[in-house]
């Protein structure tokens, strides 16, 4: 309405805003994810790594009504992707970066344990956790919050294939909403156009 009376020459509008400091960023070397909000709007997250030891990553929650800010994970290596749950105020969702990247490798060492890209911590003080192991070659990627505890994200088991997978957090089953492809004498480029990426 405002802007429909300056238009019609009633002369300039004035605006005001304001602004309120929530919080102060924990000192950090670097962060690792945007902010995020909870599904309820009590708290918003951020990962970011200490600044004092590289090698330790955390994602801090910030709750929005006093500005205290704890630490919901901290980790021994990188994270990103942070995001609250939909659906459940207290859980967090995020990626743990690998250096080969999301695929895991088809050898693996046995003795560095199972390969996880999901993982999750929530606010009851236990350390975070992986959601599923991947299996050699697997690829596990993009993934976000859908609906009733599901997260959606990318994954397959050929090079290059990717389908739209759902994981429900109550039965732990994987499901496909959408499928990619692949054959054996498929390139890159062709298998790539078939599958799903960035899906959301």
């Amino acid at each position: 309405a405002a802007g429909a009376a300056g238009a019609a020459g009633a002369g300039p509008t004035q605006v005001t805003v304001s602004e309120t400091k929530i919080a102060s960023l924990p000192k950090h070397g670097g962060l690792r994810s945007a902010l995020n909000e909870s599904s309820d709007g009590r708290y918003l997250s951020v990962g970011y790594v200490s600044p004092d030891n590289p090698e330790v990553h955390r994602i801090a929650a910030i709750e929005v009504e006093t500005g205290k800010v704890t630490t919901a994970a901290e980790v021994s290596f990188p994270v990103s992707h942070v995001q609250w749950s939909w659906t459940r105020p207290d859980l967090i969702l995020f990626a743990r970066t690998y250096p080969e990247g999301d695929r895991v490798p088809e050898k693996i060492d046995p003795a560095a344990g199972p390969r996880s890209r999901v993982w999750q911590v929530d606010l009851s003080g236990k350390p975070a956790w992986p959601v599923f192991p991947q299996r050699p070659g697997e690829l596990a990627t993009h993934e976000c919050w859908w609906t009733e505890d599901r997260f959606t994200f990318c994954g397959g088991h050929h090079p290059h294939e990717s389908h739209l997978k759902v994981y429900d957090l109550k039965t732990k089953r994987i499901s496909i909403l959408g499928a990619g492809s692949w054959w054996p004498a498929g390139t890159s480029a062709e298998i790539t156009r078939r599958a799903w990426w960035h899906a959301a």
